[in-house]
């Protein structure tokens, strides 16, 4: 459930990707998992569907709320508009396919802990592992435990994304 103003901050992110400006959003779900960890910072800039290669991460905008989640597959739907298939590293199955209309940019960096993380396209086996382990609650218990064991205590504990606003730790 979004409130009135996660949904202003999401409508504010969609806006300015729209417009051709780069954002910053922090994520706050597990479904990128190891990828991306809850309170990574995302560096999103709009792109041209057409110019987007398997494995990016894309953004996008749903039921007023920002997802970045790996792209899977571009097609087309019968009306001729794009169609993208996208899933969470985490999750076994596809989401519903995001259309041109949802589709608001791809993440050109991502920052953790203050340092860049290098992005990759397909998930080595280390983290394919670690993806099916959280894919059970008591799986991703135990990822996350060892997590906070190593010192990682920065990330909140759900949600999907949240807009880098001035005051909401975007400078």
């Amino acid at each position: 459930m979004t409130n009135s103003l996660d949904t202003a901050k999401c409508k504010l992110v969609a806006d300015a990707l729209r417009s051709g400006q780069q954002v910053k959003i922090r994520a706050l779900g597990v479904s990128m998992m190891p990828a991306i960890w809850p309170g990574d910072v995302l560096i999103v800039e709009p792109a041209a569907v057409e110019s987007l290669r398997v494995g990016e991460i894309v953004v996008f905008e749903r039921c007023g709320r920002i997802f970045a989640h790996r792209l899977i597959s571009r097609g087309e739907y019968p009306e001729g508009e794009v169609a993208l298939t996208v899933r969470g590293d985490r999750m076994n199955t596809p989401d519903p396919e995001v259309s041109g209309n949802e589709y608001l940019g791809r993440v050109v960096r991502l920052e953790r802990a203050g340092r860049v993380v290098r992005i990759a396209r397909r998930p080595g086996v280390g983290q394919r592992i670690a993806a099916q382990l959280t894919r059970w609650d008591r799986g991703l218990a135990a990822y996350l435990g060892v997590a906070r064991l190593l010192g990682r205590t920065d990330y909140p504990a759900s949600g999907a994304a949240e807009a880098m606003v001035p005051g909401n730790g975007w400078q």
